[in-house]
């Protein structure tokens, strides 16, 4: 399984980042940093086109299989609507991307 996950800084208000995280190793990797309320939505695609791709990379470096993305993802801490340009962008790799 995938979480994605979004998490705020204490400074400067506003500002945090972008993460994921594999189980069952539960190990995090940030992806970029984002202003949480000032964010475009072709930004944000682009920085979920980023962390999915990162995620199939980790995914089959750790001789796992990238398939798994498009079947078990979570996402902690997003919006509905930004839940929603992140399965879009799943969505659109996955079609694009061999297996």
């Amino acid at each position: 399984m995938v979480v994605f996950g979004v998490r705020e800084l204490p400074n400067p208000k506003g500002e945090g980042y972008l993460w994921y995280r594999l189980h069952p190793s539960g190990r995090e990797f940030f992806v970029d940093y984002l202003n949480l309320y000032e964010i475009s939505e072709e930004e944000l695609k682009a920085l979920f086109l980023t962390a999915v791709q990162r995620v199939c990379d980790t995914l089959i470096t750790d001789g796992g299989n990238k398939e798994v993305l498009t079947k078990i993802y979570q996402t902690e801490n997003m919006s509905d609507w930004v839940a929603t340009l992140l399965k879009e962008v799943i969505d659109q790799f996955c079609l694009k991307s061999p297996p």
